[in-house]
Parts: C-alpha cells; sequence; structure tokens
C-alpha cells in the first residue's frame, strides 16, 4: 500500500472501531441478554440434568440437539465479539500519539482501557476454543454406551482324490457375525447426562460473562473517551484523522 492508501485503511479502521463503540455494543448487549432469557431456561444444573435425563435412554447414542443448538449460538456470539473488540483494540492503537516527553497521562489511561478490551477479547477467544471439548467429553461416555458388535469370518478347505484322478480342491468359503451387548453401568449413564448439564452451565456462564465484558468495556471507554481519543489533548491531535 501506498502512503495514501496506508491513511486511507486507518481511517477506516478508525471509523469501523467508532462504530462498534457506538452501535454494535450496546445491540450485543442486548442480543445477549435476550438470549439468555429465552434459551436458558433451567435454573440450575439438577434442573438441566433431570430435563436431559428424560429425554436420552441408555441406549441412545444420538447428540444431545438442544445442545448443539446451543453451543451454536453462543459460538456464533462469541466470534462476532471477538471481531468487534479488535475492531476496537485497532482503533485505540491507530490513536497512539507519538512518543514524547511529559504528559504521559493520558497515555497511561488508554494504555489501560486497551488492556481491558484485550483481556475481555482473550477471554472469548479461549471460551470459543474450549467449546469442542464438548464433543470429546460426551463421546468418552458414549463410547462405554455403545453395543460392542464382532464379526468371525472363516475358510474350510476340503480336498478329495479319487481313482487315477489327480486330487482335487475344493474350498469353502462362509463367514458368520455375531454380537454381544450388556447392560450399561448406571454410572456411565448418569456421567453422560453430568457432562450435558455441566456444558449448559459453562454456555450460560460463557453468555453471562460476555454480556458482562459488553457492558464493561462500552462503560470503561465512555467515561475515558476524551482520553482514548486525545491521550496529549485536542491541541496536539491537529493534524491527525483522529476520529
Amino acid at each position: 500500500l501506498s502512503l495514501c492508501g496506508m491513511e486511507t485503511f486507518a481511517n477506516e479502521a478508525r471509523v469501523a472501531g467508532k462504530q462498534v463503540y457506538d452501535v454494535a455494543l450496546e445491540k450485543r448487549a442486548t442480543n445477549v441478554q435476550s438470549i439468555l432469557t429465552k434459551d436458558f431456561t433451567f435454573a440450575s444444573p439438577n434442573e438441566a440434568a433431570k430435563a436431559f435425563q428424560q429425554v436420552e435412554s441408555e441406549k441412545d447414542l444420538s447428540v444431545n440437539t438442544f445442545l448443539t443448538n446451543l453451543m451454536d449460538v453462543v459460538r456464533e456470539e462469541l466470534a462476532a465479539s471477538v471481531a468487534d473488540l479488535e475492531k476496537l483494540d485497532l482503533w485505540l492503537r491507530l490513536n497512539t500519539p507519538t512518543i514524547s516527553d511529559g504528559n504521559h497521562f493520558g497515555v497511561e489511561v488508554q494504555a489501560e482501557v486497551r488492556a481491558r478490551i484485550v483481556s475481555a477479547k482473550n477471554g472469548q477467544k479461549a471460551a470459543l476454543e474450549s467449546l469442542h471439548d464438548y464433543h470429546w467429553q460426551r463421546g468418552q461416555a458414549l463410547e462405554k454406551l455403545k453395543k460392542e458388535t464382532t464379526e468371525e469370518s472363516a475358510n474350510d478347505k476340503v480336498t478329495t482324490t479319487g481313482g487315477k484322478e489327480d486330487g482335487q480342491t475344493v474350498a469353502k468359503e462362509s463367514s458368520r457375525t455375531s454380537s454381544k451387548s450388556s447392560t450399561p453401568l448406571a454410572d456411565y449413564i448418569a456421567y453422560r447426562v453430568g457432562i450435558d448439564a455441566k456444558y449448559y452451565i459453562q454456555l450460560q456462564s460463557t453468555m453471562v460473562e460476555l454480556l458482562h465484558d459488553t457492558v464493561c468495556v462500552y462503560d470503561v471507554m465512555q467515561k475515558n473517551m476524551e482520553k482514548v481519543l486525545h491521550p496529549h489533548g485536542r491541541d496536539s491531535d491537529r493534524g491527525r484523522g483522529m476520529y
């Protein structure tokens, strides 16, 4: 990119960051609050476990569609929030003033605000990356519940000879399949239900934390916006593309 192109890119990034602050944060908080009210209907792990126990038979090896659908919703909200926080972070980085002697208080305030944004972003990224652990842990429980099937095959050879004729070999091949099953241990069934209940509460907690992150990021930016945008004061920003 040319110098002119880089400045255009920087200005577009500033506009995108301000748009997140002006619109996206409030919209996300409203949306997350709505999801918590509408989709997370169980008040406790025990209540969730009882509900899952009623719909999951001991021989049911299918996924918990209620939980996986909920996980999709949480994943989308986390990914969108991380993207927005990236825009806010870049906006603040582009508003970092020229390094100079003295008058660093505003810069320190700006750095503290940015640190809180980065902390929220990193926490949400970690939560996003941990979602796939559910399938692994649940799969381990289901492995103990599935029906064991073994297949056996056998090849039989019969050799016949007669008179002056050369010996002839007749090959007969047969296969048979046998299966065995047993009643799964009650603890394995309870473990599977427990995993579902645990991840339900984890998803709920993740959404609550996402709501808190969103509100706190907006709050700290609103309280310190003057220092965020003009850490050395408005006069020092003359000639710079500030938003």
